[in-house]
């Protein structure tokens, strides 16, 4: 966008028919990939495929910690309860990482905060309730970290959409 107004890249018109013609998509469609730089037919095919490039999770800060934490919570037999949060994201997060936990074994519950009762994030007395290890689906709350590592309460608490392992 520019002052105001919508600008449109060029659609070379070569490269929209040669997408029409080798991938079966209209010619909107082939436009669209066109002006946001797919013009090779079959990078435009990985794209509509969605295949990405591959990426290494433990890149993630702790994230290898996070994993052991949560294979030594499973091999001993203790309860995992998934914290997420109300909006879309939190809720498929939650739903993925517990039916991923629970393909592993974990006897894992969730949680969902009320938005009108509990607000956004995780809240002190939710994990006095329920956990010892606490994440977050948005960003983590850097006032929970040392609250957090004081609950022995079990079951231990884990993320939904992003893992923050406190």
């Amino acid at each position: 966008m520019h002052d105001g107004t919508w600008t449109l890249a060029d659609c070379p018109p070569g490269a929209q028919a040669e997408l029409v013609r080798a991938l079966g998509v209209s010619a909107v469609t082939a436009a669209v990939l066109a002006r946001r730089g797919y013009v090779d037919p079959a990078e435009a095919g990985r794209f509509l495929d969605g295949e990405q490039p591959p990426h290494d999770p433990f890149l993630l800060g702790d994230m290898e910690t996070a994993c052991e934490r949560i294979r030594a919570t499973i091999a001993a037999g203790k309860p995992i309860c998934v914290h997420g949060d109300y909006d879309v994201d939190g809720i498929a997060a939650t739903a993925l990482a517990v039916l991923l936990l629970r393909e592993l074994g974990a006897d894992v519950d969730w949680h969902l905060p009320s938005r009108f009762d509990e607000g956004y994030g995780v809240s002190r007395a939710t994990l006095a309730r329920i956990g010892t290890l606490k994440t977050s689906s948005g960003s983590p709350s850097a006032t929970m970290r040392p609250y957090s590592k004081t609950i022995t309460r079990s079951p231990s608490v884990i993320a939904s959409s992003r893992l923050c392992v406190t």
